[in-house]
């Protein structure tokens, strides 16, 4: 499950710690509940961490999950320490990344470190080196964090955000995917869902994290954005138009989720591009997984389709 936060620039210094357990003291918490309440809460007066645990026994596969049903406990321990040794550490660290929040502290990324290096990067080390300060416009942030997986997104209310229909804002912005690299991307955050639209993750190879200092990212998000709003009041004439912007890229369980309700909203003429992608990316903020920015580049399969003007599996013009 994805832990999400928005908030303000400005705070994020201020909410923002980096909290650090030895491995020996979080296998104290493991049990014979784990799958069926994987969520621990790691905590003493100074702070406190949420860890899923069966992310500590997934490297055991089904060996692990039959020793756990069976109570074998210590043996399952013995196992995760010959683990940690031949990788590099017999009692690694894990770092977690913890956002206080008027609600308590959230965690929002965890990461099991075996030795020094410089990819290890926190979410405080991370914002150290962006340098916010230096970028005013990028007024709010919006973080999730899912084990090691982390989504910084850059948004601008001051010159990125226009209403796409009464009540329905857009921001636009620059958007960071940080798990064990740095890969940056165009974006566009829908202010009531904080759902949003991509364009390709690209790697981000400079080590000074310098990439709000350019605008071409953040122009590029402007036009998605715009381009998106241009189709809440745009209706789809056929759901053949559907299938041939995303027939081809996603599996068709998720189409068939929705394919009766939009073939209802065809014949009634109710039903806009802004709507199906609405319903596409609503499935994607429950993971940081590949799944998760398939769903939110499908702007990009929406204006492959229209540029090319007919289904590329049929020929059919559209």
């Amino acid at each position: 499950m994805v832990n999400w936060w928005r908030g303000k620039s400005s705070e994020i210094t201020d909410r923002l710690s980096t909290i650090e357990i030895k491995g020996s003291r979080v296998l104290t918490f493991l049990n014979s509940d784990i799958y069926e309440k994987p969520n621990i809460l790691i905590h003493d007066e100074n702070y406190s961490a949420e860890l899923n645990m069966k992310e500590i026994v997934a490297p055991m596969g089904r060996i692990g999950r039959m020793l756990i049903k069976n109570n074998r406990i210590d043996v399952v321990k013995d196992i995760i320490k010959t683990y940690w040794l031949e990788s590099g550490n017999p009692d690694p660290k894990f770092l977690f990344d913890v956002i206080n929040t008027d609600e308590g502290d959230l965690t929002l990324r965890n990461k099991i470190v075996f030795k020094a290096n410089k990819k290890d990067i926190t979410l405080k080390d991370f914002f150290d080196k962006v340098k916010l300060d230096d970028y005013k416009d990028y007024d709010e942030l919006v973080i999730g964090g899912e084990g090691d997986h982390a989504e910084i997104q850059f948004l601008s209310t001051i010159k990125g955000r226009i209403e796409a229909r009464k009540g329905d804002f857009l921001d636009a912005g620059v958007f960071v995917s940080l798990n064990g690299s740095v890969k940056i991307s165009c974006g566009v955050n829908r202010l009531v869902c904080l759902n949003g639209l991509t364009k390709k993750f690209e790697l981000w190879n400079n080590d000074d994290f310098d990439f709000l200092k350019s605008d071409s990212i953040f122009r590029q998000g402007m036009e998605l954005s715009s381009w998106f709003s241009t189709k809440a009041n745009q209706p789809i004439e056929n759901v053949r138009e559907i299938s041939s912007a995303f027939g081809h890229i996603y599996p068709k369980g998720v189409l068939n989720k929705k394919w009766k309700e939009w073939s209802e909203k065809v014949e009634l003429k109710t039903l806009t591009f802004f709507d199906v992608i609405n319903d596409l990316t609503s499935m994607a903020n429950r993971t940081l997984g590949g799944f998760r920015y398939k769903l939110l580049e499908a702007g990009l399969h929406v204006q492959n389709m229209e540029t090319v003007g007919c289904c590329p599996t049929c020929s059919h013009k559209v």
